[in-house]
């Protein structure tokens, strides 16, 4: 397969005020001012940087803007790559980012992402700490023009969903005026999505949620206990598990509405993966799509000592399968019987980072990354 669907097919909108065929894509490039823009097809068509993608993918060529996918596909992994459909090339799905509005500080994240690490590294400025975490790059914008935006989406037909993210689309208040807009101008077909770490579920949006005819969560929960209040500081894990369970019982009372999890893999909650899984099987007609690090590499589960990914490997033989379907059974499968074995040693530059980003991090909260991390000594000297 060469070509993706998503080069064809979908728009994202970045919080750097960036537009890209997919996240995948990183940073892409600078969105238009889209004041200027009355068609948004016609644009998305003839925007060079696109079509050079679509050119490349077409004639079979490795496009540096999606040297993510490329690095999965390498490694045995599965991509985000989808196979085209057709040949059309229209905007059917949109990812939009209004903001880095956030309340939390993941540890895989960065200022770009979230405006709670972007105070965090203002005060630590302010106090005259320099180093790999406080001199993170930023390159976070306002969105501009978001009513034109909207515009452009209610004048585009082709769009059939809209996906928010963030930061954290639940505590933006642009999310909820751009879903009370579709709702007003009666484009509840559109199916919807959110990207969201489950803190902050409000009863009243998701009764308004419930007028479209689909709506998906993605839910971003990487483990239970002390393994998520770690990774996603400082969410609690009751308040996760029981905003879940809220969307859970919405989920089993209305057809429309459907749950993923969205585990993001790394270093800090590895020890944890069996526990996680364990939970996760308790819940009926729930798909999984656990995520494997794609940025900061410092954390990649890669660099564990193999005698600590082994034994997480026997721990996790007897867990129960049945509720993965029969993709998601093989991605485990893959992951576990392969994936897992894979190793690369640290490089002197990410050990830098590592043991910057850990200082920051044990003075945030009671837990310690040497406690969750058992082997960060031996990364890191």
């Amino acid at each position: 397969m060469t070509t993706c669907k998503l080069a064809n097919n979908e728009l994202f909108l970045g919080t750097s005020n960036n537009v890209a065929q997919c996240c995948m894509q990183g940073k892409g490039w600078q969105a238009p001012d889209w004041n200027n823009i009355d068609d948004l097809n016609e644009w998305y068509k003839t925007f060079q940087p696109f079509v050079d993608v679509r050119n490349d993918l077409n004639a079979g060529i490795q496009n540096k803007n999606c040297s993510r996918c490329w690095h999965y596909e390498n490694n045995n992994l599965k991509s985000n790559r989808m196979p085209a459909e057709d040949n059309e090339v229209v905007v059917k799905s949109i990812e939009v980012r209004f903001s880095n509005k956030c309340n939390l500080q993941c540890k895989m994240c960065d200022v770009n992402s979230s405006n709670q690490i972007q105070n965090l590294v203002d005060k630590l400025q302010q106090e005259g700490v320099e180093n790999h975490f406080t001199l993170q790059p930023r390159d976070y914008q306002n969105f501009d023009n978001k009513e034109k935006v909207l515009e452009l989406i209610l004048e585009t037909d082709t769009i059939e969903y809209i996906q928010f993210a963030g930061g954290e689309p639940f505590v933006m208040p642009e999310v909820e005026w751009f879903i009370n807009e579709l709702i007003k101008r009666k484009k509840t077909n559109i199916r919807l999505g959110f990207i969201t770490n489950v803190t902050s579920i409000k009863t009243k949006l998701l009764d308004k949620l419930i007028n479209f005819d689909h709506v998906n969560f993605m839910c971003s929960i990487d483990g239970t206990e002390k393994y998520l209040e770690f990774q996603r500081y400082p969410a609690k894990w009751n308040t996760v598990k029981n905003n879940f369970d809220k969307l859970y019982s919405y989920k089993n009372k209305y057809k429309n509405i459907t749950l993923k999890f969205s585990p993001c893999i790394t270093q800090l909650n590895l020890l944890g993966i069996h526990d996680m899984f364990q939970w996760m099987s308790t819940y009926e007609g729930i798909e999984c799509d656990f995520n494997i690090l794609k940025n900061s590499s410092f954390l990649e589960y890669k660099l564990v000592p193999l005698k600590y990914r082994k034994k997480i490997i026997k721990q996790v033989q007897n867990l129960n399968l049945d509720w993965l379907n029969k993709k998601e059974k093989a991605a485990y499968k893959q992951f576990f019987n392969h994936g897992m074995l894979l190793h690369r040693e640290i490089t002197q530059e990410e050990a830098a980072y590592l043991k910057d980003f850990a200082k920051v991090w044990d003075t945030q909260g009671t837990l310690k990354t040497k406690e969750m991390c058992p082997w960060i000594d031996q990364l890191i000297n």
